[in-house]
């Protein structure tokens, strides 16, 4: 949307994207409740916040989101340490910046990652699909990049509380730098190409769902993101101390 304001319909339906947004965010708040009851009092406090129908064949209606919060619960109880929730990221790639924010970083009990990202869509993607997904391949580079963790022991996975599936896939080194250094490299240079001037965040009824909202110059100032990504990174320095005693604990190193 920031490059091709053309293209970009600020009249388009955004039910979907709200919905998505809402459950997330539940997710989000709540992902240290101990009771169904605190998730659901979550979602009734933030639900002002945002708009989307709620009846009709299309709509989003009572019994689903109850669907997706006790789906939640139960999925988020089997889960071990979290080590990140809506945890942005900057990450030099080459010529060119990789910016994000991903849903859920798990540690598991043998020091490897379960990144996960929230999907409300009635579709699910197959473990095929998510090994060429390019928000698959920008997180996992992103991870073995910020966490100093071999890609071996990255999991990348949708979950969907819609359905209570998780799929999951583990993508091998060579194709993620792959597209880093070359598929993504070449979009970026020709999007740099194209480009011929500088298009100004502008606030709008989708800012609620864009992933770039926490560090986005129309809601802060420069100096509240630079404090953002400081704080981000004093979060993954912690990490990597962490994950090196561990190590040094099992007396073993990462292959």
């Amino acid at each position: 949307m920031r490059k091709l304001p053309g293209v970009f319909n600020d009249q388009q339906n955004t039910d979907a994207l709200q919905f998505g947004s809402y459950i997330n965010r539940i997710f989000e708040l709540g992902y240290e409740c101990k009771t169904v009851e605190e998730l659901f009092a979550i979602a009734k406090e933030i639900k002002p916040k945002y708009e989307f129908a709620t009846s009709g064949p299309k709509g989003y209606g009572k019994k689903k989101i109850e669907n997706c919060i006790n789906n939640f619960f139960t999925f988020n109880a089997a889960l071990s340490e979290t080590l990140a929730v809506e945890g942005n990221f900057k990450v030099e790639a080459e010529t060119f910046t990789l910016n994000g924010i991903i849903d859920r970083i798990i540690i598991g009990e043998e020091g490897g990652f379960l990144v996960i990202d929230y999907k409300t869509s009635k579709s699910m993607k197959s473990p095929a699909e998510l090994y060429s997904d390019p928000q698959m391949l920008m997180y996992t580079f992103a991870i073995h990049h910020m966490y100093d963790i071999p890609y071996t022991k990255i999991t990348m996975a949708h979950w969907y509380p819609v359905q209570n599936k998780l799929v999951t896939v583990r993508i091998p080194e060579r194709v993620v730098e792959q597209y880093v250094h070359r598929k993504l490299k070449n979009e970026v240079w020709t999007i740099r190409k194209l480009k011929t001037d500088e298009f100004k965040p502008k606030v709008n009824k989708f800012c609620n769902w864009c992933d770039m909202i926490g560090i986005c110059p129309a809601y802060h100032t420069q100096t509240e993101i630079n404090e953002e990504f400081k704080c981000k990174a004093g979060k993954i320095e912690e990490a990597k101390i962490a994950r090196k005693a561990y190590y040094a604990e099992k007396d073993k190193k990462p292959t």
